[in-house]
């Protein structure tokens, strides 16, 4: 029979706490809001939350590279939106650029896009996280 419990003892529990504690780097356990308000690791998550608040849906995510995100991204009315999010020096952490409309022509849909945009990143990084998740101190 499958026993559904696990009970551990004090040198199990010691070993279980010493793998988890290795497995993250720094110490882990320091916490803090976003040194300059926004956090790069943050882009995936507040790019979705914000895309969804201007009434906007990510269809494809791709990573160009290190430093660079690039969201295919549709509005309501089925009009295509292309941001490419870069990582850059802080203090400035991040850096949006999109086009969007049919012929590259709704500055409306894009002033949006980023006011959410930017709005979700700054409501992320005022999140306590463990620090090694920030940019690095100057």
């Amino acid at each position: 029979m499958f026993q559904s419990t696990l009970v551990f003892t004090e040198a199990d529990a010691a070993a279980s706490l010493a793998a988890m504690r290795a497995a993250v780097p720094g110490d882990g356990t320091t916490v803090a809001p976003a040194r300059y308000g926004v956090r790069w690791d943050d882009t995936l998550d507040a790019v979705r939350w914000g895309s969804n608040v201007a009434e906007m849906a990510v269809a494809t995510t791709t990573r160009e590279s290190d430093d660079c995100w690039v969201f295919q991204i549709l509005t309501v009315a089925d009009e295509p939106v292309t941001l490419r999010v870069r990582h850059v020096a802080p203090p400035k952490v991040i850096e949006l650029s999109a086009v969007a409309g049919l012929f590259g022509d709704r500055q409306d849909l894009v002033d949006r896009l980023f006011d959410r945009v930017n709005a979700a990143f700054r409501m992320y990084g005022a999140k306590a996280r463990p620090v090694i998740y920030d940019e690095p101190a100057p």
